[in-house]
């Protein structure tokens, strides 16, 4: 996780005399990284956090087995970090300016999660089942489309395409265990990223 922030005013004099003057100041969770090495207040720092997150929704389908689902996850959320490095630079070009000058410290702070809101459409077809589904978070928007069937033996296996991040998902998921493999490219060996996930479920 990483905040970053920058300033900056810049005015004109007479004949060529210019004064700039500048501000940037960044946060970063990395725990290790090439300036750290250099300094030995970061090299003991481990940050951590904790907190909450509260996700809601709902489904209604119809008897020909149409579903309609509304989920908002991080509808409610809060995480405290602490021990996070934080590095501010700040200088001036005038005359006996610093530059560049500033601090390093490591810092706490309470983070809000964007709330995400995934309105789905499911629609079952001969063997398998269409779905549409659009994510919404802040002014972004994340439509997707996915096929899902299930196989004779129980698990089931879904493949769906995110059109903005331009990426193709394939899942298999049985009542206990998920995998999920997502790329950009059909071609791994050439893709820019490459996700694998596993999960585990247990129904009460």
């Amino acid at each position: 996780m990483r905040l970053q922030t920058a300033s900056g005013t810049a005015s004109a004099g007479i004949g060529n005399n210019i004064t700039v003057n500048g501000q940037s100041s960044n946060t970063d969770s990395k725990l290790d990284t090439v300036g750290n090495g250099f300094i030995p207040k970061y090299q003991n720092s481990n940050p951590a956090g904790s907190g909450y997150s509260v996700d809601t929704g709902f489904k209604v389908g119809s008897p020909e087995g149409i579903e309609l689902q509304w989920v908002t996850a991080d509808a409610a959320s809060e995480i405290d970090w602490s021990g996070v490095p934080q590095m501010t630079l700040n200088g001036s070009s005038t005359f006996n300016g610093q530059f560049p000058g500033g601090y390093k410290r490591l810092v706490s702070f309470i983070q809000v999660l964007p709330i995400k809101n995934t309105a789905s459409l499911s629609i079952p077809l001969s063997g398998f089942r269409l779905e549409f589904s659009d994510t919404h978070i802040s002014n972004f928007d994340l439509p997707a489309i996915a096929m899902e069937t299930k196989l004779t033996s129980g698990p089931s296996i879904r493949l769906e395409y995110d059109s903005f991040f331009q990426t193709l998902g394939l899942q298999w998921r049985s009542d206990l265990l998920t995998i999920t493999l997502r790329s950009d490219s059909l071609d791994l060996g050439g893709a820019k990223a490459i996700m694998l996930g596993l999960g585990l479920r247990k129904n009460f």
